[in-house]
């Protein structure tokens, strides 16, 4: 239970409990990840066929021009005011406490039950909050739902529960609502939603949620949770984060990725372009002649500290055997083999 004096997280805590309870009970089967037709959301290996309905967008799309700010974290992308629809730079999740939730994704309703656990991948046109997560007649509906999202602003999860009863929608008040700043904590729930977009790998992410639940609780419970989410006072004195030095520590740690410029302007909450500007202005190089260097490097120094196989050490440098012989070719005028023995020799003659 929660020790916090006033216990005003309760509710929030009773609302992790019941999802992490679901999960053990019923594995992956109810993780579903919203997609941006239809047809890719069906192909899902869930257990029970997903309910959606069409729905166009009335529009318009109305882009939010102050992402492009360099030095500034910015979430939202775009919104449709008459649709009460936003675009996002965050992954988020819902999880549907009690009766049926119907969430507006892109030019579809995916209707939701009791235990389904939706994903909401950055970039995905969704509902705002702004109006209920009901659909057609909402005479004696209503529904909860328990929200995780990203937190670009503390590195860590914001949670609330969201109420919807006939026409009207709340997340104020005794429902709960807070956020935890701890990285290690973002850094799993960015992993889970990263699971969950890319081939799906049921077992991984069963465990990655069940890590983000148990320790989200665990926070919350020992008092390590704001109601308000946004800047601590502390983080306010420190000095802004420098993008383009966290751009490059992305890179390092996931060299075994198929990274783009796109998914790491995603990361920091830059547009490509500010990224791609800045990233020339700071380092002297594109955004690939820096990934590339990366690389090499990696590689050079696993051939020469490590006895791993060429083969592991191309994978672990998110390369293919021939890609790297070619760059090594280039560079070094050998092959990765060539490489490891001449380097040996030097080290034997020293």
């Amino acid at each position: 239970m929660s020790t916090n004096n006033n216990r005003q997280y309760d509710a929030l805590i009773e609302a992790l409990h019941q999802c992490h309870v679901a999960l053990m009970r019923q594995g992956a089967s109810r993780l579903i990840c919203a997609t941006p037709t239809v047809e890719a959301l069906n192909q899902q290996p869930i257990s029970a066929q997903i309910a959606t309905s069409p729905k166009q967008r009335l529009g318009p799309r109305v882009a939010v021009r102050a992402r492009r700010h360099y030095h500034q974290h910015q979430v939202y992308l775009a919104r449709w005011p008459n649709d009460g629809m936003e675009e996002v730079t965050v992954p988020s999740l819902g999880y549907i406490l009690r009766g049926q939730a119907d969430f507006t994704v892109m030019d579809y309703v995916l209707h939701a039950k009791v235990g389904d656990c939706v994903v909401f991948p950055p970039g995905i046109a969704k509902q705002d909050g702004s109006r209920p997560h009901i659909e057609g007649d909402n005479a004696n509906r209503f529904c909860d739902v328990l929200w995780l999202c990203s937190s670009t602003v503390n590195k860590g999860v914001r949670c609330w529960v969201c109420r919807s009863e006939g026409s009207s929608h709340r997340s104020q008040g005794d429902l709960g609502t807070g956020w935890v700043a701890h990285p290690f904590l973002a850094q799993l729930f960015l992993e889970f939603c990263t699971e969950m977009t890319g081939p799906r790998r049921t077992d991984i992410a069963q465990h990655l949620l069940h890590s983000v639940l148990l320790l989200l609780r665990s926070e919350i419970e020992q008092g390590h949770v704001a109601q308000k989410w946004g800047k601590s006072q502390e983080a306010e004195t420190q000095p802004k984060t420098d993008l383009i030095a966290e751009a490059q520590a992305y890179m390092k740690d996931n060299l075994e990725h198929h990274l783009t410029i796109e998914k790491v302007a995603r990361h920091i909450s830059v547009s490509t372009v500010t990224l791609t500007r800045h990233f020339k202005q700071r380092t002297g190089q594109t955004f690939q002649q820096y990934h590339t260097e990366l690389r090499l490097q990696r590689a050079a120094q696993l051939l020469q500290e490590t006895n791993f196989s060429i083969t592991f050490v191309s994978y672990y440098v998110g390369l293919k055997y021939g890609q790297l012989r070619a760059l090594f070719q280039q560079h070094y005028a050998c092959s990765p083999g060539e490489f490891r023995e001449r380097q040996n020799r030097l080290n034997n003659d020293g």
